[in-house]
């Protein structure tokens, strides 16, 4: 029973853990997970800044722990930690949301009352699954300020109803000059952003986070080729096994 357990235990742990793109060049003791992606789904995640070697700013900080006594294996770690109390947070905010959204059971005129209800179509643990079906990829640190870059499979659409399932505040379509036009809005201290991209590159979900000193930006590249080319984004993992 207790091996039971342990197994289950390991699986769920896999499932919420997005997996580690890091960058070619590794030290010795390192021990980051390599996923290798197939050439054109590598290529397109390199056109938009997903794959490629991480960039740390040796006198900048993360968590307000000096890089420069830091190891990658370390760095990596703590990025983890970081993502994993950020799907916390974000769940339980949109949770509350949903929740204070429901109607209060009230006594109609024929003394029946009203049902529970609440938004359709929309799942509590909304955070959870954009996590768990990414990549995790390439890391830029400039001071305390640290950008993570993740590789999803999908489209704008895609990005859209991801961008709505934070059921963010004060939610407002922008249009720039540049051709790029989405959403923004924000979920707590945090900015939720969504961005159709330009003709040649691809849509964005972007979860800006302040920091005590910094801010952490985290960018969600949506890329088709996993989908036409794999099927579903299992079948990634599964062709392009960890090593």
């Amino acid at each position: 029973m207790k091996l039971a357990i342990l197994f289950i235990t390991a699986a769920t742990v896999a499932l919420v853990t997005p997996a580690v793109v890091p960058p070619e060049d590794q030290g010795e003791g390192d021990s980051v997970t390599i996923i290798t992606l197939p050439a054109d789904v590598a290529a397109a995640a390199t056109n938009d800044g997903v794959n490629g070697s991480d960039v740390f700013d040796e006198n900048g900080e993360i968590d307000g722990i000096p890089i420069k006594l830091l190891s990658k294996d370390e760095i990596y770690s703590i990025l983890q930690e970081d993502d994993n109390l950020l799907i916390a947070q974000l769940d339980l905010l949109v949770i509350k949301k949903v929740v204070q959204g429901r109607r209060e059971p009230t006594r109609q005129p024929q003394g029946r009352k009203k049902r529970w209800s609440r938004p359709p179509d929309h799942d509590c643990i909304a955070i959870h699954p954009l996590f768990e079906l990414s990549l995790a990829g390439r890391v830029t640190t400039s001071g305390s300020h640290v950008t993570r870059q993740y590789a999803r499979p999908g489209n704008y659409k895609d990005a859209v109803r991801d961008f709505n399932r934070f059921l963010p505040d004060g939610a407002r379509t922008f249009y720039g000059a540049n051709g790029i036009s989405g959403q923004t809005g924000t979920v707590g201290n945090h900015r939720v952003t969504v961005r159709n991209g330009r003709s040649n590159e691809s849509p964005t979900l972007e979860i800006r986070s302040p920091k005590t000193n910094g801010d952490f930006v985290r960018t969600f590249t949506y890329e088709d080729p996993y989908l036409r080319r794999q099927g579903n984004y299992y079948d990634v993992l599964r062709n392009y096994p960890l090593i």
